[in-house]
């Protein structure tokens, strides 16, 4: 069974809010699948990017789900499949932090490349659409923490005081000056 820890909704804010909008969703055993961890983080970053906190390109999104699906098959496969996921934005909403939490505590290890071997890319591939990967042990001293910050493209500063807006290229909807009129 899928567990909210703690939600806080990103739609809560506005866009000059000092919060930091984050997800956070934890599971027991068999509970958890990729694909489920893929949906909600889509759904946690459309919800952002709808309140106009972020906007996302299609591809940071994707890197979002891809990062957020490798690691959780990780944590399905080779732990004990209890485990968290949570994800958080930079207030200027150029970078996503994905924390994934496991009750093992040995390290993840990128394997050597091999195009030829089926499977264990998965650490390689997060590595290659992240700006960090660290490893720390879990907080209570129990299990382990991967850390992954991916870069996201910055949200369009917007001057809502001219009460006019535009669709730009993400659709979401930023003022509009009288220089553009």
């Amino acid at each position: 069974m899928v567990i909210p820890l703690g939600k806080q909704a990103a739609d809560e804010h506005g866009p000059d809010s000092n919060v930091t909008p984050n997800w956070e969703i934890s599971w027991d055993g068999g509970a958890m699948t990729s694909a489920r961890a893929r949906h909600a983080a889509s759904a946690f970053l459309e919800r952002t990017r709808q309140s106009g906190l972020i906007s996302p390109t299609p591809h940071d999104m994707q890197n979002v789900q891809l990062v957020v699906s490798e690691l959780v098959t990780n944590v399905l496969r080779h732990t004990s499949g209890t485990g968290s996921l949570r994800i958080e934005l930079a207030p200027d909403g150029t970078q996503a932090r994905i924390t994934v939490r496991d009750t093992s505590p040995c390290a993840p290890r990128v394997l050597e490349r091999d195009p030829g071997r089926l499977g264990g890319h998965g650490l390689e591939i997060v590595e290659a659409v992240s700006r960090s990967v660290s490893v720390e042990p879990g907080p209570d001293g129990t299990g382990k923490m991967i850390i992954v910050d991916i870069p996201l493209t910055p949200a369009e500063p917007a001057n809502w005081s001219s009460g006019q807006t535009r669709v730009t290229g993400a659709g979401r909807q930023t003022a509009r000056s009288s220089q553009d009129a």
